[in-house]
């Protein structure tokens, strides 16, 4: 059987149940890190298990209000950083980056 290229994305697809497990351990590391008073996330990119899963969760995150990066380091492996989105007009109540 010979696949449409529609047919082969579908077939990649990540599925929910999966989708569902990065989003929590994504979620997880969010709130550990925002109780430390970090407004940055850094997640290693191996929790991926492919591209498609990736890119479905950097769409969520993204409409979340979150910027997300995937970043290449041969040293110490690759990563994904979450950074909250700022404003022109932050009134979020909390500390600016910038302040000791």
């Amino acid at each position: 059987m010979v696949l449409t290229p529609k047919q082969a994305l579908e077939k990649i697809k990540p599925r929910q149940e999966e989708l569902k497990d990065l989003e929590k351990k994504i979620d997880e590391a969010i709130l550990k890190n925002l109780r430390t008073g970090s407004r940055t996330v850094t997640i290693d990119a191996s929790i991926f298990p492919d591209n498609a899963a990736y890119e479905a969760i950097k769409e969520k995150y993204t409409g979340a209000g979150w910027n997300v990066k995937y970043e290449c380091d041969q040293r110490d492996g690759n990563y994904v950083q979450l950074t909250e989105r700022k404003k022109a007009h932050d009134s979020s109540g909390l500390r600016p980056d910038y302040l000791c």
